[in-house]
């Protein structure tokens, strides 16, 4: 468990330093616009977090550890199908072009054909595979048009922040599973009442409640445990204990 734990904490510190991109699969071969889309999904993954810690707190502390795990669940459920989902619109909406040092890069594709390249496929019906048409015609915009390309990217990058940020907030999640300890809210203890046993059941709820203290970890229930321990010991004394 403790070997999860520091390994969700690892990888969300790592994100977390990098803006929460991923360089290798951002739907752009800038590298400067890489850190566009990347601290869009970590901004969006923080507000979600934000959000489901607000409602966690609305959570009673015994069904906190239940709320988190399930929460944890629906979130790496959800970061694996926002994978699956971006991997297949990247293969697919992208291809692989010689860069400006002759090395391979992904480079975002159209999917209109401009009218230079609708007349060079006229004239070579042959030719079906797209790296060859973008090195006879001279480049990538060459083949497609501007706007093709264009609206390619923004779904790319629409679908790159949802799987970014979906893979934060699982891992966020996961680290809040594993943190938070499903304590009760208010111990189960003898019930004080009145009448000649009242003195007595208030120590043995004193007793119980400072066994509690001795074995809760949470600071909230800590704090929550020494302001019932003070009522029973002020009940004690009133009633001359």
């Amino acid at each position: 468990m403790k070997i999860v734990r520091a390994a969700a904490q690892f990888v969300l510190m790592v994100l977390g330093l990098f803006s929460g991109y991923l360089r290798a699969i951002a739907p752009v071969s800038d590298q400067t616009l890489r850190i566009i889309p990347g601290g869009i999904a970590a901004f969006a993954a923080l507000l979600l977090l934000l959000l489901t810690k607000l409602i966690g707190q609305w959570i009673k502390t015994a069904n906190r550890q239940a709320y988190w795990r399930i929460s944890a669940t629906i979130g790496a459920l959800l970061a694996i199908m926002l994978l699956f989902i971006y991997g297949n619109a990247f293969r697919g909406g992208t291809i692989e072009v010689p860069g400006g040092d002759l090395r391979l890069e992904r480079r975002v594709k159209g999917n209109e054909y401009t009218e230079k390249a609708n007349k060079y496929r006229n004239l070579h019906p042959e030719i079906h595979d797209d790296r060859t048409l973008i090195k006879d015609l001279g480049g990538i915009d060459q083949l497609w048009t501007a706007a093709s390309i264009e609206n390619q990217t923004r779904r790319l990058t629409n679908w790159y922040v949802a799987c970014v940020a979906g893979t934060i907030l699982a891992l966020s999640l996961l680290t809040e599973a594993l943190t938070t300890q499903g304590t009760p809210n208010s111990p189960i203890g003898p019930s004080p009442a009145r009448g000649g046993s009242a003195l007595k059941l208030w120590r043995e709820k004193l007793e119980f409640l400072q066994a509690q203290e001795a074995i809760v970890a949470d600071a909230a229930q800590r704090f929550a445990l020494g302001k019932q321990i003070e009522e029973a010991q002020e009940k004690i004394r009133e009633l001359g204990g």
